[in-house]
């Protein structure tokens, strides 16, 4: 993409340069947005149980201007965006693996698989310590939707390692998700996906906190599939962002950046949340 000259539409001739190009390329220039609805039930003091509900929009959006001038601001690269046109979905695939192009495609709207989970906390009401397990499934109720579900049964454990502090808290969380694989790009095998979470906590005040999370975990992708670096390389990211609470309830916002080899994560994530629990006590006037 450096190679092409300024912002332009991408038409015949741009489609060409890029396949032209020695060995294997790709671009995929497009925002996702997914929201979710979690429902949690105590079965005991130990042990709980959830159901997760998504629904995800997928289009050119409206973030290119911006993550541009957080690039600039920052002194990052600009990662061949000045070359296509802003707001668009641009994908074009030419690995060894798999060939596809879609050129300022349309946007789509579908509902996730659901999620269920079980989890079992090793202390009732943790003070110092406490270790947390947790197994879920992500069933294959809608089949395979282009963008949406693959069609296939994931399964997947966590277990984290909670410290507690006076104004501050520490977690560690390691888990492992058997991938069944995708039948569309990113096309991979089924395997088992390893993932490692640090996270920090600190508390600002008596209603907002502070958190930090690093995210580290290996790319599904494999010689197979592709011989280009940056999509076999692991994936680094990196989480700030504050919940406040209000009565029962809690609102969350955070920022996730790639920190490292990154053409292959997004560029940049937002999240917010709203959450309700009958378990949190009003807070003292």
């Amino acid at each position: 993409m450096k190679s092409l000259p300024g912002r332009s539409q991408l038409g015949l001739d741009e489609l060409d340069a890029i396949r032209n190009l020695p060995g294997e390329n790709y671009l995929v220039d497009l925002e996702l947005a997914e929201i979710d609805a979690r429902f949690h039930y105590k079965l005991s003091s130990h042990w709980g149980g959830y159901v997760a509900l998504s629904g995800l929009w997928y289009g050119g959006g409206f973030l290119d201007g911006t993550i541009e001038r957080f690039h600039d601001t920052f002194g990052f690269g600009s990662f061949g965006r000045p070359a296509v046109a802003r707001n668009q979905i641009n994908t074009i695939i030419d690995l060894k693996s798999a060939q596809s192009v879609e050129v300022n495609a349309s946007s789509g709207t579908g509902l996730l698989d659901p999620t269920f989970g079980v989890r079992y906390s090793a202390v009732a009401v943790p003070e110092e310590w406490n270790l947390i397990l947790e197994v879920a499934v992500k069933a294959a109720l809608g089949g395979q939707r282009h963008f949406l579900p693959t069609g296939r049964t994931d399964y997947g454990v966590q277990v984290t390692l909670q410290r507690f502090l006076k104004q501050q808290a520490l977690y560690l969380s390691a888990s492992g998700v058997y991938h069944r694989g995708s039948p569309e790009f990113p096309q991979t095998d089924a395997q088992i996906v390893p993932t490692l979470v640090l996270g920090y906590e600190r508390r600002m005040s008596s209603t907002t906190h502070l958190l930090v999370q690093g995210y580290v975990s290996p790319t599904v992708f494999s010689r197979k599939e592709t011989d280009l670096h940056e999509l076999l390389a692991t994936k680094y990211q990196l989480s700030v962002g504050l919940y406040h609470r209000v009565g029962r309830g809690i609102f969350s916002f955070a920022v996730t950046e790639n920190l490292q080899n990154f053409n292959n994560t997004p560029d940049i994530g937002f999240q917010l949340g709203l959450a309700y629990s009958e378990a949190l006590l009003p807070l003292a006037k």
